[in-house]
């Protein structure tokens, strides 16, 4: 009892000292007691925490080994290369290019060691780096300043602002000799044809300010990214306190696997024709939009897709307002080219017979009147009659025969109101309209209902291969580099028998009236010299987004065409259309879709070597024979009786290809290509000549071309007279 009221009373630091001078406590003992207290629970903690480093590896609950990782280790990813995209023959359309990232070092440390009159290796006056970096890159003095003043990190960079510089500007920047300013190489997506495919090809950029990962953002890039992404690997190397590297062998390495490559049906010449033509639409009306797709009509192959307005991928000027793809993301009203599918319906069912007549002009659905675009009719006509006239109350007619309903059922096995699958993100898949009797009935004729573009082109195909319907496709193949495999392959592939073959045949005779026949009045704008061109023509009225309703302006329509050639034997399909043109209105009417159908239709065919057809042989014209196999000069002796637009290239002593192919009636002022086994080419002189014929030539020399600009040639990169070399490119200007 005594010991504990010593202990706290603290009599144990009494000493004689403090008890002579009446003071309880010895202040020697108890400096002397702490410091004991002191060192004894220093070295107790000091012991605890190595023994928690050697035994657990972690200080105050954190991980010593990771926090040496942090500091003294470079853990890498590394990025694959993306796959490229390429067109049907190889040529690129997606691509990836070296760029630059803008890296700053600001951390002092990096300059340790240099002669004082050494350049530093760290950002100086942080003032005027930013101010000169700023007149070079999208980012205000004032942001890059509180980028370059972080104090605790070794460099910085500066987001998606320092991402993808070009060359140009990375030139610009060194030339400034600002200290502490370098680059890290890296590459970018890189479109080579700008906004040539630019809305179905969509873009890819990378994923995030602090990721290099190249991902697919839209269109075809985006669709696809999961094969052209590939997969991203892994460097580690160490480094000392200043952050640089202290060995070049890596302590991990995993190397990327590269993306595949996408080879599309796509064929560029073609697409150029498609783009080209838009772009003149696009100056001369200026509609709120149009596009043209060019199909084969044998396979469902894309070949040709456009639209306008289009944006750049690289760039991405116009993204804004047209970042869907009106083919397959758009439903619209299609118009009288509508009545393909309705007339094939009524010809399954026994109903239409083109003798059989009617009256037209009007006809009246419960309360509503229908009217023709000729609202007084031409009287008592036939049905073909009536057909090739566009007529809306012969469909009505014959609708009200079938019924309904069994329309209705008709144009589901054509594919209406639900997804083609065609691969390509966010597809639409229209409505049919049946839900009361005056939609159901202005549906026949291409009103009220809604479809895309992708639908009508594949509820085409039925009409042009004996009721089976294809599937349109735009993917030859994709490659894998690592595998050297072809993982997916497109093919030809039936997706329905909507009608038989019969009724396909008497569909396609009626088409050809559209164009070709006795009352043929809008589908004879379409007829070409060279070739028989089948299909139907539309007009639809389009909704004002600000009413609810139907423009009331004549003017305020859709035009469209939906046509194929040759019509006996149909090779391609040509679906164009063209919405609220917004000048020359009254020209527009008339003849807009006609100049966008007719110069891609033509130019295709002549691109695709198909044979011409001219049933009225005359004076101008002739049949071409073959020359493959021949001695040159004969050829050349036997074809200047006929023509003097005679085209050599090489030197050699025997015609190896020629163009046109043997049997086709050719016209005396076209030019005839004839190849030779030499491969060295002299180039001729371009001027004059128009853009089929330099693809033609392009195409048999296998060379190089780039052409800009529409029309005929004004210009040339290499002389005539000059040999061309084989990696060498000829770029041609237009007017």
């Amino acid at each position: 009892m005594r010991k504990l009221r010593k202990l706290l009373t603290l009599k144990f630091l009494e000493d004689q000292q403090s008890i002579e001078n009446e003071s309880n406590i010895s202040k020697k003992r108890t400096k002397m007691i702490f410091t004991t207290l002191f060192v004894f629970f220093f070295v107790w903690i000091l012991i605890y925490n190595i023994g928690q480093m050697s035994f657990l590896g972690t200080i105050r609950g954190k991980n010593l080994s990771e926090i040496a990782d942090k500091k003294y280790k470079i853990d890498s990813v590394l990025e694959p290369n993306r796959g490229k995209i390429y067109d049907r023959n190889g040529n690129v359309l997606a691509d990836n290019i070296e760029s630059y990232k803008l890296i700053a070092v600001v951390s002092d440390k990096a300059s340790e060691g240099l002669e004082d009159d050494a350049p530093r290796k760290h950002v100086v006056d942080v003032s005027k780096t930013a101010e000169e970096l700023s007149k070079l890159i999208n980012l205000s003095k004032e942001a890059i300043e509180k980028i370059l003043k972080n104090d605790k990190a070794y460099q910085v960079e500066f987001g998606s602002y320092g991402k993808d510089i070009n060359v140009e500007t990375k030139r610009k920047i060194e030339d400034l000799k600002l200290p502490g300013i370098k680059f890290e190489t890296t590459t970018k997506r890189y479109y080579p044809n700008g906004s040539l495919l630019g809305n179905f090809l969509g873009f890819a950029q990378t994923s995030s300010d602090d990721s290099d990962l190249i991902v697919g953002k839209l269109g075809i890039e985006r669709v696809f990214d999961y094969y052209l992404r590939g997969k991203s690997g892994r460097i580690v190397y160490a480094r000392d306190a200043w952050g640089k590297v202290v060995s070049n062998i890596p302590a991990t390495e995993v190397k990327p696997v590269n993306g595949a490559d996408l080879y599309l049906t796509i064929d560029k010449n073609i697409q150029g024709f498609v783009d080209n033509t838009l772009k003149d639409i696009h100056d001369k009306y200026e509609p709120e939009s149009a596009f043209a797709v060019v199909m084969s009509a044998k396979t469902g192959e894309i070949l040709g897709i456009g639209q306008t307005p289009a944006f750049n991928p690289n760039t991405k000027e116009n993204l804004d307002k047209a970042w869907t793809n009106a083919v397959f993301n758009s439903a619209v009203e299609p118009g009288s080219t509508m009545k393909t599918f309705s007339l094939a319906i009524m010809m399954e069912n026994n109903i239409f017979d083109p003798n059989k007549y009617y009256k037209s002009g009007s006809y009246k659905v419960y309360d509503t009147t229908i009217y023709d675009h000729n609202k007084n009719g031409w009287g008592t006509i036939s049905y073909r009659h009536g057909f090739q006239e566009s007529s809306n109350t012969l469909m009505l007619t014959m609708l009200e025969q079938l019924g309904r309903d069994k329309f209705k059922l008709g144009l589901e096995k054509f594919g209406f109101g639900k997804k083609t699958g065609s691969l390509y993100e966010n597809e639409a898949s229209g409505q049919l309209a049946f839900n009361n009797v005056v939609s159901a009935s202005t549906s026949v004729f291409g009103q009220g209902s809604t479809v895309t573009p992708i639908q009508m082109l594949q509820a085409e195909t039925a009409i042009l291969n004996e009721g089976n319907m294809l599937k349109p496709y735009f993917v030859k193949r994709i490659h894998d580099n690592y595998q050297n495999i072809d993982v997916n392959v497109g093919r030809k592939e039936i997706v329905g028998n909507p009608i038989s073959k019969n009724t396909a045949e008497r569909v396609k005779e009626e088409l050809y009236g559209v164009v070709n026949g006795e009352w043929s009045a809008g589908g004879k704008k379409y007829r070409l010299d060279d070739y028989v061109v089948a299909g139907k023509t539309g007009t639809a009225e389009v909704v004002n987004p600000e009413t609810g309703v139907y423009y009331k302006s004549t003017y305020k329509v859709m035009h469209s065409f939906l046509g194929y050639a040759p019509s006996d034997n149909p090779e391609i399909v040509v679906y164009a259309v063209i919405k609220l043109p917004s000048k020359k209105e009254n020209e527009s009417y008339s003849n807009s879709v006609k100049e966008l159908f007719n110069p891609v239709m033509q130019s295709s065919l002549d691109y695709l070597n198909i044979k011409k057809v001219n049933e009225n042989i005359s004076k101008d014209t002739y049949s071409i024979n073959n020359y493959i196999g021949n001695n040159i000069n004969n050829s050349i002796n036997d074809l200047s009786t006929n023509t003097k637009n005679i085209v050599v290239l090489g030197s050699g002593n025997s015609v190896t290809n020629q163009f046109p192919s043997a049997d086709n009636i050719v016209n005396k002022n076209d030019k005839v290509f004839l190849l030779t086994e030499d491969t060295q080419y002299i180039l001729p002189n371009f001027k004059g000549w128009s853009k089929a014929d330099v693809l033609r030539y392009a195409e048999l020399a296998n060379i190089k071309i780039s052409i800009e600009g529409n029309g005929y040639v004004k210009e040339q990169s290499i002389l005539p007279g000059k040999y061309i070399k084989p990696d060498e490119e000829l770029k041609l200007k237009l007017s």
